[in-house]
């Protein structure tokens, strides 16, 4: 089981980039998903930011908002997740907060793509893996190779 942000699943839903896909490889190495309840608001609040930007056309945000809507999910309800979202406030945004929260309870990793989230939790109870796109670049050893 995972812990799933908003932020690694509308990625893994839109981005076709290499963060998308490592967002899809991720969630597609365990497809037991925990999510707090009020996720599927976020993504689907994130889909229509993308559809009014341009990004997305409305009938694949529409698909994409089906496939949301019927995904298999464990959800937390989010009032079993506010004292503990209250007391990491003082590091988290609540929504944030939420999704750490769940984390712990369930003693898994929560993955997100937001660095200002990892960065944050360093320290907390849960672990915050940052799912990054894989690396372009060469270092020295691996052009010493080439």
């Amino acid at each position: 089981m995972i812990v799933v942000d908003a932020s690694v699943w509308v990625r893994a839903l839109t981005d076709d980039n290499p963060l998308g896909a490592a967002c899809r490889q991720v969630m597609a190495s365990d497809p037991e998903w925990a999510m707090p309840a009020h996720v599927r608001l976020e993504v689907l609040r994130a889909l229509h930011k993308l559809t009014l930007a341009g990004v997305l056309d409305v009938s694949r945000a529409d698909g994409l908002a089906r496939e949301v809507c019927a995904a298999t999910i464990i959800t937390a309800a989010t009032a079993a997740l506010l004292h503990r979202a209250w007391q990491l406030l003082h590091h988290l945004s609540a929504y944030d907060a939420a999704y750490v929260a769940l984390a712990e309870r369930f003693g898994v990793p929560c993955l997100t793509t937001d660095v200002r989230l990892a960065n944050a939790a360093r320290g907390l109870a849960a672990e915050v893996r940052l799912v990054e796109a894989p690396s372009t670049h060469l270092g020295e050893s691996d052009r010493a190779a080439t």
